[in-house]
């Protein structure tokens, strides 16, 4: 029950960072959010990566090693919630960019999940 709850509570600190980024390029830099998606990725990468690592499995594996498998995992997740959160602005117009992103970004959150659990940090001592 460890890994789930530290997990969550990881993930939500880098869906805190990701949304705010987003935010603060969105309304005080104009970008579009789609773009600021992609730069706000790269921020929380790092909030997620060094809590995943530290809490939620452990540090089996060198940490260059766990980082590139994390880094593969976090790329596809990404991949998959910016598909997804471009198709929600497309076909929802109207509704609040951020609701969208963390709809998407929940959703996108269990597969993460298992494959940090089964690949990225396989073997971690937690």
């Amino acid at each position: 029950m460890r890994r789930p709850f530290f997990f969550a509570l990881v993930g939500a600190a880098a869906a805190l960072t990701h949304l705010a980024v987003v935010y603060l390029l969105v309304e005080f830099a104009s970008w579009p959010p789609a773009q600021a998606n992609v730069a706000a990725f790269c921020v929380a990468f790092l909030v997620s990566y060094m809590g995943q690592r530290r809490y939620t499995f452990g540090a089996g594996a060198p940490w260059l090693h766990s980082m590139a498998r994390w880094g593969a995992v976090s790329v596809a997740a990404f991949a998959l919630n910016q598909l997804m959160f471009t198709q929600a602005l497309l076909h929802l117009p109207g509704q609040p960019y951020l609701l969208l992103l963390a709809v998407v970004t929940f959703l996108v959150a269990a597969l993460s999940f298992l494959l940090g659990k089964v690949w990225a940090f396989a073997g971690a001592a937690r």
